[in-house]
């Protein structure tokens, strides 16, 4: 039994961010090394977008083939391994990417007793029991990484929703199925949008592009995101310009 006060929940942070590759989502996630609060940062790496870390020198990671690996990896984080001793922030890049390894795996899993039924099954082929059990052993795994005494940061990749029978954009949300998506952002208490713009600016009578990388917290039209508390929300702002999280640890600290 606990006293619910800000104080309670103010050690850590869970963050989902999503957008489109390429748009700096494992660079920004790499910042957190530059918080001492967060530091030092492990990297479950199963996108193979590590490179962009590499000047940095300074960030541990490990390669992540399949779900069951992940889950080793997490008893032992559970377990106090001496892999990960200091470890204070864990980022899982990226969970879209490990939601096609879980499909894949109970593709594998059915391949035999599906080809036997059918000559013509192959394992590229997932059939909807694949998402059911899939979706549920991630939300397993991704909740226990959530409630572990670390920081969590989870990178997506961006999916756009279009209403049904239309080409209306409905929603922009994170790159899982639907009801995955759903509780996944609702463990979070930040889900964030991390989009890139160009913008022209006049440097010495000379115009030239610039590109910045803005961080969008709160709803805004078609784009999903949130802030749990009202007051880390409105110290955070509704668009980060450039973010790092040394600026969302700052904000998070009041």
């Amino acid at each position: 039994m606990y006293k619910v006060t800000r104080e309670a929940f103010a050690n850590k942070l869970n963050v989902l961010i999503y957008g489109d590759p390429g748009s700096g989502k494992t660079y920004l996630a790499g910042t957190a090394q530059d918080v001492p609060e967060m530091a030092n940062v492990h990297v479950f790496n199963i996108d193979g977008g590590l490179l962009t870390l590499a000047g940095r020198g300074d960030i541990q990671a490990t390669d992540i083939h399949s779900v069951a690996e992940l889950e080793e990896e997490f008893y032992k984080i559970v377990n106090g391994h001496e892999d990960y001793a200091g470890i204070k922030t864990v980022v899982i890049d990226n969970i879209s990417e490990l939601q096609t390894l879980a499909l894949e795996s109970e593709a594998m899993a059915n391949f035999k007793e599906r080809q036997r039924k059918n000559k013509n099954y192959t394992v590229d082929e997932v059939y909807l029991e694949d998402y059911g059990v899939a979706g549920k052993k991630l939300a397993r795994i991704l909740r226990g990484f959530r409630d572990l005494p670390l920081n969590v940061i989870y990178l997506a990749h961006k999916k756009d929703k279009m209403r049904k029978g239309t080409n209306t954009l409905e929603a922009s949300v994170p790159n899982l199925t639907d009801k995955l998506c759903t509780a996944v952002m609702g463990y979070m208490d930040i889900v964030a949008y991390l989009y890139t713009a160009d913008e022209v600016v006049d440097e010495n009578n000379a115009m030239h592009t610039v590109m910045h990388r803005y961080l969008l917290t709160q709803p805004l039209n078609n784009f999903a995101a949130k802030v749990r508390e009202a007051d880390f929300a409105t110290r955070l702002g509704q668009v980060i310009q450039d973010p790092t999280f040394p600026m969302i640890y700052q904000a998070f600290k009041g």
